[in-house]
């Protein structure tokens, strides 16, 4: 087995497996135990590996550049998109990213 790349977060090794297995090359995702035990640990350890197999490996660095490309492109960080808030209970200003008034915990209704 061959390194493709390596990914921060499971989901996007898993999509990325799969993706690569539609084009009928399979892969090996030796630390998806870990990432699936601990998310943090595979940060730790570099990332989550994705693996193929030599011979598929030239192919493989096609489909990977691609979708990457493709899911770099087409992902919008909607956390970062998210409007500030005014909790209605205290009058605070709430980062876009949090479901709850930091200062009452007051839930946004929006």
């Amino acid at each position: 087995m061959k390194t493709l790349t390596t990914v921060l977060r499971l989901n996007e090794a898993e999509a990325l497996s799969m993706a690569l297995e539609r084009e009928g090359i399979k892969s090996f995702l030796p630390d998806l135990f870990t990432a699936q035990a601990n998310p943090f640990l595979s940060t730790v350890l570099g990332g989550i590996r994705v693996q193929v197999n030599a011979n598929d490996y030239d192919k493989a660095i096609q489909i990977a550049t691609e979708f990457l490309k493709v899911r770099q492109e087409t992902n919008t960080n909607d956390a970062e998109n998210l409007p500030e808030w005014k909790c209605p209970n205290c009058g605070e200003i709430v980062d876009g990213t949090f479901g709850c008034c930091w200062n009452c915990e007051t839930e946004n209704r929006c």
